[in-house]
């Protein structure tokens, strides 16, 4: 068979369609084929027809039927799926060859939506997992001598699958106006997933302007209140209940913006594009580890001396500081700032 499951997990009857359509029809050998073999790319159309999903030839446009040739001869199969009113609507990859899919699950499998439990590896657009991992690809792609260079064909297949991605309906553009290869510094709200792949940490100051940062675990494109769109991160940290440290998820948002921005400009963005990761990671780290040791110490050993800023009488902040050893604490809306600013504890 062509392709065994073309349809993404939890989506449309329509999508089912095409699964029962996949799995009625496989493909014609033809002058097309021929010349496909070279390549070995397996090119193919998902339309309807006469209201029914019908598997043709990307090239020739004919119908599909039974063929002689194996499946295995094929590196991968670029299957684009249009919709009942004829519009493109996606493009699937199936990965046909073993040695391909082999090498792309030593490459791939840490990324988050990297399709572990299907029985065949399988990519929709716009291609997340492999975008992602864009550099490193390159270099995997590049033949090799010794020990591995029997995976050289593997090699060469996925070449031909990312020359196949960099020139699709969804990342064209992508690949005109930026060099994946580096670390871009700009980018525009059409290609922000790009610069998120999930598990990567989150800088931001959304806090008293202080510096914060997260893992992220997903993201989303949605409509705002005004109907106007914004990219929405899923991330997560760790914060303290008064008991237990545990893992808190966070929403973070970049509303819609023209052309292009710099990244580091962003609300949120990649702590690898800050002009200083060295000094950010130096002093969050000690910053952290004194939060965690207030939090975990014993009952009875958390009073402290303190000088800063306090909350009285719900009136706000008081912009004159305040001694703990003169006026003491009020009442329990008693505000310490864990930033740049937190004063030095003692027991």
């Amino acid at each position: 068979m062509l392709v065994e499951n073309i349809a993404e997990p939890n989506k449309s009857h329509q999508d089912a369609d095409i699964i029962r359509a996949a799995t009625d029809h496989s493909t014609q050998t033809n002058s097309t084929e021929k010349a496909q073999e070279q390549s070995r790319i397996r090119f193919t159309e998902f339309r309807y027809i006469d209201g029914e999903i019908v598997v043709t030839d990307a090239n020739a446009h004919e119908a599909v039927a039974d063929t002689k040739r194996e499946n295995f001869d094929y590196a991968f199969a670029w299957s684009r799926i249009f919709d009942k009113e004829n519009r493109y609507s996606k493009t699937r990859v199936g990965i046909l060859s073993e040695p391909l899919a082999d090498l792309l699950k030593e490459n791939l499998s840490h990324h988050l939506k990297f399709p572990h439990h299907e029985k065949d590896i399988s990519f929709f657009s716009p291609f997340e997992v492999l975008v992602h991992n864009w550099t490193k690809l390159l270099g995997v792609a590049e033949p090799c001598s010794g020990p591995n260079a029997k995976q050289n064909i593997a090699r060469d297949d996925l070449k031909q699958l990312m020359k196949q991605i960099s020139t699709s309906t969804e990342l064209s553009q992508y690949f005109q106006d930026f060099e994946p290869a580096l670390m871009p510094k700009t980018v525009t709200f059409t290609f922000l997933w790009t610069i998120f792949p999930p598990g990567c940490l989150i800088y931001s100051t959304p806090v008293m302007q202080k510096d914060q940062i997260w893992v992220l675990q997903g993201f989303d494109e949605e409509e705002h209140d005004d109907s106007k769109k914004r990219f929405t991160l899923t991330c997560w940290a760790y914060d303290w209940n008064g008991e237990t440290f545990n893992r808190v998820p966070y929403e973070l948002h970049i509303d819609s913006f023209s052309g292009t921005k710099s990244i580091d400009t962003l609300e949120c963005y990649p702590l690898e594009h800050h002009h200083d990761v060295k000094a950010i990671r130096t002093r969050l780290i000690q910053r952290g580890k004194k939060y965690r040791d207030l939090c975990i110490r014993k009952s009875g050993s958390q009073m402290f001396d303190y000088n800063g800023n306090s909350i009285e009488d719900q009136q706000g902040i008081t912009r004159q500081e305040t001694s703990s050893r003169v006026c003491g604490v009020k009442d329990e809306m008693t505000l310490i700032c864990f930033g740049e600013q937190f004063a030095d504890s003692q027991s």
